[in-house]
């Protein structure tokens, strides 16, 4: 079952579909191009025990996105990726 579903416009009439898994948990994220044909083979997966926890996404205006995420360590660490 899929729960917290996000969705980011990719500049070009598609959208970043981001969203979490339950079992197991996980984070996900595929793009979806302007006529809703499903562009990547796979998903992108996240695994949160790995790379940690709250990923956003938001668009960086140039049909990319940026990702970010807190560490799952005590210091809950903060990082970014642009994609």
């Amino acid at each position: 079952m899929e729960v917290s579903l996000r969705a980011v416009p990719d500049g070009q009439g598609g959208a970043y579909v981001i969203w979490q898994t339950q079992l197991p948990t996980q984070e996900a994220m595929q793009l979806i191009n302007h006529d809703g044909t499903v562009v990547w083979n796979e998903p992108l997966v996240f695994d949160p025990s790995a790379y940690g926890y709250y990923v956003e996404i938001v668009p960086d205006g140039q049909g990319n996105v940026i990702l970010g995420w807190t560490s799952p360590n005590p210091a809950a660490d903060v990082y970014c990726q642009k994609d």
